[in-house]
C-alpha cells in the first residue's frame, strides 16, 4: 500500500499479489511464495482421512482418471458414508423387516392375525403410523379382546394406521388430511408451543414420536397411541355417548346437525345434560322454543377445524391461545396448573372421541353468547390457572 499525491489530492493505491496455483505465501516472514509439494488428488483425499471415499472411487474405476488433470472434490468424511450406507441398508429392506429389525414382534403378530402381511409384503408408496409397544400395551382389555377375537375389526384398526401414500414429515402441514386404506381419514395437527414454534406433531392426536424410518416402498412414523376408526359422522358420535340427549335433541331442531354431517372438520364442544341444566341465564325450555338462539349458542361449540386435547397448551402472560368458532367468535382455550383442558370456563371431560368428520369434546358447561367477565388481578386474567 502506497500514496500518491497529485493536484494537492491524496490517493492511496492498493497492491495485492496472490500466489499460484501450487503455491503458497512463505511462513518465514520474507516475501514471495514457495512451492508446495503436490499430491494427486486421491492421495490428498487420503492424508485427509477419506478413505471411504477413495475406495468408492477405485471401486468405479475412476483412479486412474483422477490421477493427473485439475479437478475440484467435495469428499464427505468417513462417518458420513457410514451413515449412508447404513441408511441405504434401511432403504432395501421390506417394511415387515423393519419392523422385525425394530423387535416389533408385538405388530406382527397383530399383522399376522389381520390377514395382512401378504399385502404388506409388496407394499409400494405406504405410509404406516405405527403404534408403540406401549401403545398396545395401554389398550383395554375390551378392545384388546375384540381385536384378538374379530380379525375382521383388528384388520379395519390397522387399516386405520395405513396411508397409501409417502408421506415423509417434511410434507406434514397444519390440518391435512390423509386418506387410510379403510376408506376413514386422519388429520395431521402442527403443535406451537409459542407462535410459529412448532414443537410437536399429532396425527388423530397421537403424538409422533419417531419419523422417516425408511423402508422398501414404506416409510414408518412412530405413534404413542394407537387410532381407532370412527363408528360415524359427530352426530352418530353423541348418539353413542352417554349423557347428551339435550344438545342432540337441539341440534335435531336447528340446521346445524345437517352441518355436522358434512366432510369438515369439525371439532364439537359437547355440554353434557347436566351442563344445560345448571344454566342460569337461559333455560333449556329456552333453546329449544327458540331456534334462534340455540343456534347461535350451539354455534359456540363448533370449531372448524381438528383440536385434539394435546393441541392445547399451558396458557402464561406471553402465550394465549384462543379458537374461532364457527360463528367467527373468539373462545380462548388453555391448559391450567392441573392439566384440565378448558374452552372458556368450560371444563373438558372427556377427550378427542373420534368421528368421520373430526372429534367431540364432552365439556362441563354451555358456552353462552354473554358469559361473565372472567377474574383477573391488576389485568391479568387467572382463569387459565384454575
Amino acid at each position: 500500500m502506497r500514496g500518491i499525491q497529485t493536484n494537492g489530492m491524496r490517493k492511496t493505491v492498493v497492491i495485492r499479489r496472490q500466489c499460484c496455483h501450487g503455491f503458497v505465501r512463505r511462513t518465514d516472514g520474507r516475501p514471495g511464495c514457495s512451492a508446495l509439494k503436490m499430491e494427486n488428488l486421491l492421495e490428498t483425499m487420503k492424508s485427509l482421512e477419506r478413505t471411504k471415499f477413495v475406495q468408492w472411487i477405485e471401486s468405479a474405476g475412476l483412479a486412474d482418471q483422477l490421477k493427473t488433470g485439475n479437478y475440484t472434490g467435495f469428499t464427505p468424511s468417513n462417518e458420513a458414508i457410514i451413515d449412508f450406507e447404513d441408511d441405504s441398508e434401511d432403504v432395501t429392506r421390506s417394511l415387515l423387516k423393519a419392523l422385525e429389525d425394530d423387535d416389533r414382534q408385538d405388530l406382527l403378530e397383530l399383522l399376522e392375525l389381520s390377514e395382512m402381511v401378504s399385502q404388506l409384503e409388496d407394499a409400494q408408496n405406504v405410509t404406516f403410523f405405527a403404534p408403540s409397544k406401549d401403545a398396545i400395551k395401554s389398550l383395554s382389555n375390551e378392545t384388546r379382546e375384540q381385536m384378538l377375537s374379530d380379525p375382521q375389526f383388528l384388520k379395519k384398526v390397522l387399516q386405520h394406521h395405513l396411508i397409501p401414500s409417502h408421506t415423509p414429515s417434511i410434507s406434514f402441514m397444519d390440518n391435512k388430511k390423509l386418506a387410510t386404506l379403510n376408506g376413514h381419514n386422519v388429520h395431521i395437527k402442527l403443535h406451537e408451543t409459542f407462535p410459529g414454534l412448532i414443537t410437536a406433531a399429532t396425527v388423530q392426536c397421537a403424538y409422533i414420536v419417531n419419523h422417516d424410518n425408511q423402508a422398501c416402498g414404506a416409510i414408518i412414523h412412530k405413534i404413542n397411541k394407537v387410532i381407532m376408526p370412527p363408528k360415524g359422522s359427530i352426530v352418530d358420535a353423541l348418539k353413542d355417548m352417554d349423557d347428551h340427549e339435550i344438545v342432540l335433541k337441539l341440534l335435531q331442531n336447528t340446521d346445524l346437525e345437517t352441518k355436522l354431517a358434512e366432510d369438515g372438520p369439525f371439532t364439537f364442544l359437547a355440554p353434557t345434560d347436566e351442563a344445560f341444566e345448571r344454566m342460569r341465564d337461559i333455560t333449556v325450555e329456552d333453546l329449544q322454543q327458540n331456534n334462534t338462539l340455540a343456534e347461535k349458542v350451539l354455534k359456540l361449540h363448533i370449531l372448524p377445524e381438528v383440536l385434539c386435547c394435546n393441541g392445547v397448551s399451558h396458557s402464561s402472560p406471553f402465550h394465549r391461545q384462543y379458537v374461532r368458532t364457527l360463528d367467527g367468535s373468539v373462545v380462548p382455550t388453555y391448559r391450567g396448573l392441573s392439566e384440565r383442558v378448558r374452552f372458556g370456563r368450560a371444563k373438558v371431560t372427556r377427550c378427542d372421541v373420534p368421528a368421520t368428520n373430526g372429534l367431540v369434546h364432552s365439556i362441563n358447561r354451555v358456552i353462552l353468547p354473554e358469559r361473565p367477565r372472567s377474574p383477573t388481578l391488576f389485568g391479568m386474567d387467572l382463569w387459565p390457572f384454575f
